[in-house]
């Protein structure tokens, strides 16, 4: 039995999602993806399950969503001091959500402005990605958490492609085993959780390997 922690669907299977991955087996997309009902993949689930685990983000805390997803700007925004919400291209992905149009290497906020920032997949899209790591540690308060995600690739070291030819999945970066020492080289305390780790990755449809979650804290 299939369940989705996000709307609390149960069946028997997911529904397959990129079907041009099938002969991937290292992505696992093509089945136990999508859940019928929410729409979520397995890496929505998964970061549903890790914010729900660590309780974050906190009551009454100033929030930086980045690229948000319509899964968890309900989450984010609850109980929340104050939510901002940005993105680089603003489309009908964020129909009925207020997003500011900014850079995540150009943050138009002051220094230490945020109690909790959530970044999912972005950081890989964007060329100088050590920038704007920089950039989330500069307006997160002293002490505050953010909540950092990139698709783990099964290799050892990061490959950046940059300025080559992206990936097919149009990252610029290929993120390895290391990439997390990025977090750590901009001065932030971080510890990696890993869904298989943590949770029934075949009860919840995730993904083993690929999606783990950093928590970082600015000291």
């Amino acid at each position: 039995m299939r369940t989705c922690p996000i709307c609390g669907w149960q069946g028997d299977q997911f529904l397959p999602q990129n079907l041009k991955f099938k002969d991937d087996p290292s992505r696992q997309l093509h089945k136990d993806c999508t859940c019928p009902s929410c729409k979520s993949h397995h890496r929505h689930r998964s970061a549903w399950l890790t914010l729900d685990h660590f309780n974050l983000p906190a009551p009454n805390q100033a929030i930086l969503h980045v690229a948000p997803e319509p899964f968890l700007v309900s989450r984010m925004r609850e109980n929340a001091q104050s939510y901002t919400a940005i993105d680089i291209y603003i489309d009908a992905r964020f129909e009925g959500i207020e997003v500011k149009k900014m850079s995540l290497t150009e943050l138009e906020f002051k220094d230490d402005t945020f109690d909790f920032i959530y970044c999912a997949h972005v950081l890989e899209h964007i060329p100088d990605d050590r920038k704007a790591i920089g950039e989330i540690f500069r307006v997160l308060k002293s002490g505050a958490k953010a909540a950092l995600s990139v698709p783990i690739y099964p290799i050892e070291k990061t490959a950046d492609l940059y300025p080559l030819s992206p990936d097919k999945m149009n990252h610029v970066h290929q993120p390895g085993k290391d990439y997390f020492d990025r977090y750590r080289e901009a001065g932030f305390n971080t510890e990696v959780y890993y869904p298989e780790d943590l949770f029934d990755v075949d009860k919840y449809g995730l993904r083993k390997i690929w999606d783990p979650m950093a928590i970082v804290t600015k000291p």
